[in-house]
């Protein structure tokens, strides 16, 4: 699975931009302005062993995150979120690790994505 599901991307531009076309791109520096802070919360919840926010903060970082293509970092949060719902905070390591490592490689992705969007005759 690729870090971003790029096709994601180009249907959302594609159905958003001719009302605003510069939705899309907010919408990824919105999602990358909040990401570090939605990480911080999910580590911190496992920190805390409060699996109700592990769960909520895994379930709305997943949602964006499926949104704008970031299948291979939804599919951590998922796994996260399923933690939750069982009430297991314990023994998480290799998923907050799995999150962890996923973060800058979505970040670059879509950073990647915006400048190819941005370049003349790219759209």
């Amino acid at each position: 699975m690729a870090t971003l599901d790029s096709s994601r991307l180009d249907e959302f531009h594609r159905l958003l931009s001719p009302r605003d076309p510069d939705l899309v791109t907010e919408s990824i520096e919105d999602f990358l302005s909040d990401l570090g802070p939605r990480v911080r919360t999910i580590h911190q919840a496992v920190t805390d062993r409060q699996a109700e926010a592990l769960l909520a903060a895994a379930h709305l970082l997943r949602g964006t995150a499926v949104s704008l293509g970031a299948l291979r970092l939804a599919a951590a949060c998922e796994m996260l979120e399923q933690a939750g719902r069982d009430r297991r905070t314990e023994g998480m390591e290799l998923e907050l690790q799995a999150l962890s490592d996923e973060v800058p490689r979505v970040v670059a992705a879509l950073r990647e994505y915006q400048t190819s969007r941005s370049t003349p005759g790219s759209s």
